[in-house]
């Protein structure tokens, strides 16, 4: 028997806030792209368990820091994913596409956090308005290939505000609270005290019952002999508390010079290379898992090849998708069969469900674009429909047919490859809510709805 690991779906992030599970399906049929789309910000926690190349990286940089994981953060134009806050790892910030401003800042409110610890994430513990209204220590924005390092502890914020981009970027996690001096030393001290063998099991004992207990004799924390007579049982709780404590002082006593003597350098060390060593096993044993699964797919693909090569539209066309894909407006016939196949996965699921509740939540899913792009986006689509015969690549295509209609302006003095996406907010002002990124996410969601069709890869 296999044991399968179902892994987290990504977060979806809008205005700050996460959205749940059913909200995620209700709104973009947990398609991340349609998110991406109407404005909402992507975390796919873990992104090294299934990108081989994420793999590869976090497989060779723990040559150096022991264990490291990766997530992988998309943000829209003109938005930010969430507010300022501190983590409670080492983290290095690889930019892969688009940009983003950063703001760290160096005064640090809890030193080397740990996870109940980080400032920014829990209501309880907001970060220091003084702290927020202060200069940050650095101010930048990374472009693709830029590296930032944020030591533990360090408020920061990031955002694409003002940038001209969306943005695409992977954090390596370096767990560094995971094996703290506290940490290490506390691990190894609770395996020891609960331990069978340690001092024969007397610390698995409880404390005498008249710890816990408030002493009937007790003022102001010491032990006071009242001016009235003490009745016997009184004085049977007092002594009973006394060899109570006795007995806990000689535990302690005896504990802690057992716990020095097998506490060293060398045992801590045996410890935390084992503890890493099962980490890189699990998530060795998790790509791996993962690994497996999408090689079976691909091979399913590979079986499908003949009929793959006509499909034009739907969720396996889409994938496909790049920035130089060549597309046109899909048939009637080519949306009704996207329609059917959609049809047909909504039986599937609610005769797996067996939930007549999840009947009703099967909706006929369209293309939802936030306000700032949408204008852009489907002034795209509608020239495509109107024009049959009409076809146009991702980027060029689509971007040479927004200047022809003044929907969009670009820097002649720029290369090809950076071109800015603008739109005005109706102050005069240029804001850009339009990037790469977005078109490849407009351009997929069509095919996969059956809106566009796939001319040539």
């Amino acid at each position: 028997t296999t044991t399968t690991t179902q892994l987290d779906p990504p977060l979806v992030f809008q205005n700050q806030t996460p959205l749940s599970p059913p909200e995620i399906q209700t709104l973009y049929a947990n398609n991340p792209l349609a998110a991406y789309l109407d404005g909402s910000s992507i975390v796919l926690n873990h992104a090294n368990l299934t990108s081989e190349p994420i793999y590869n990286l976090c497989r060779d940089l723990q040559k150096s820091f022991m264990h490291v994981y990766a997530n992988v953060y998309v943000t829209p134009p003109q938005s930010q994913m969430v507010q300022a806050h501190a983590d409670d790892r080492d983290v290095l910030v690889m930019q892969i596409a688009g940009r983003k401003r950063w703001n760290v800042w160096g005064d640090v409110p809890i030193p080397y956090p740990y996870p109940n610890e980080q400032v920014g994430k829990f209501p309880a513990l907001p970060v220091p308005p003084t702290l927020l209204s202060s200069k940050p220590l650095i101010q930048t924005i990374l472009s693709p290939g830029d590296v930032l390092y944020m030591p533990r502890g360090y408020v920061h914020s990031a955002s694409c505000y003002g940038v001209n981009d969306g943005s695409f970027h992977i954090t390596i996690a370096i767990p560094t609270h995971d094996w703290s001096y506290g940490k290490l030393m506390s691990d190894m001290m609770v395996r020891l005290l609960e331990s069978q063998d340690f001092m024969g099991g007397r610390m698995r004992m409880s404390v005498g019952r008249t710890i816990g207990l408030t002493n009937r004799l007790c003022e102001g924390g010491e032990l006071q002999v009242k001016k009235q007579k003490i009745n016997q049982e009184e004085y049977n709780h007092q002594n009973e508390r006394r060899q109570d404590m006795n007995l806990l002082e000689t535990n302690i006593t005896q504990a802690f010079q057992l716990l020095q003597e097998q506490i060293t350098p060398m045992t801590i060390q045996a410890h935390l290379q084992r503890k890493i060593e099962l980490h890189n096993q699990h998530a060795v044993s998790l790509q791996e898992e993962e690994h497996t699964k999408m090689t079976y797919a691909s091979s399913q693909k590979k079986k499908k090849k003949d009929a793959m090569e006509q499909m034009v539209v739907g969720p396996i066309a889409a994938i496909n998708v790049t920035l130089t894909t060549v597309l046109r407006a899909a048939t009637t016939h080519e949306r009704e069969w996207v329609l059917t196949q959609e049809e047909k996965k909504a039986k599937e699921r609610q005769k797996k469900d067996n939930d007549e509740s999840s009947s009703k939540q099967e909706q006929k899913r369209g293309l939802t674009v936030r306000n700032e792009t949408a204008d852009m986006l489907l002034s795209i689509l509608s020239h495509l429909k109107q024009h049959m015969d009409v076809s146009l690549s991702v980027k060029d295509g689509f971007c040479s047919f927004l200047k022809e209609e003044n929907l969009i302006q670009s820097d002649d003095e720029e290369d090809d490859d950076e071109i800015e996406y603008e739109t005005s907010n109706g102050n005069g002002t240029i804001m850009t809510f339009c990037d790469d990124l977005s078109l490849l996410c407009f351009a997929r969601c069509c095919v996969e709805l059956g809106a566009m069709a796939v001319v040539d890869m």
